[in-house]
């Protein structure tokens, strides 16, 4: 599971840095007990038993090649293919509040997501794209944005109903 954003503090409350707030929330790492991320070089991670998180270390059109190194070094046990990786990310072409699971598609102009796209080869793995439109216009001029209090509020249910998505596949499976 890879949360996208940007590395820097200067981006850590801005939309494009949805895919990373996602999964500390899912983590519960607003929680001062939550076990640390661990860090290599392009890429920071948590594994649990039967999961592993990831966070670039690189910049949101870079992240090709974090999730790359990532599978690489989780691969020296056992091969990660990429039909089992969600990457969590923005998405500016869904309402604030809202969110899809989907498998397969193309990046829809989302520099991250063709990043990965590129570097793995191959746009089959897992996609969680959340919502961050809230005006008309280019994504440019508000995904570096930093989030205001209701639209934090509304990104917290998000993660909420994506956790909840997130545990019932996972006991299903």
């Amino acid at each position: 599971m890879v949360g996208l954003g940007n590395p820097t503090s200067e981006y850590q409350k801005s939309y494009h840095n949805v895919g990373q707030m996602a999964l500390d929330y899912i983590l519960g790492q607003n929680d001062l007990n939550a076990p640390s991320f661990k860090e290599q070089k392009t890429f920071t991670y948590l594994q649990t038993e039967n999961l592993i998180f990831v966070k670039p270390r690189t910049f949101m059109n870079e992240s090709g090649k974090s999730v790359q190194g990532a599978m690489l070094y989780f691969s020296k046990r056992k091969p990660i293919k990429p039909e089992n990786l969600l990457i969590i990310h923005d998405d500016s072409d869904l309402a604030l509040g809202t969110f899809k699971i989907t498998f397969g598609q193309r990046s829809a102009g989302h520099g991250g997501v063709e990043s990965v796209i590129k570097t793995l080869n191959t746009k089959d793995f897992w996609r969680c794209r959340i919502g961050i439109r809230t005006e008309p216009g280019k994504a440019g001029t508000f995904v570096l944005r930093s989030i205001s209090l209701p639209a934090r509020k509304k990104l917290q249910f998000v993660f909420e109903e994506i956790t909840r998505k997130l545990m019932e596949n996972e006991k299903a499976s």
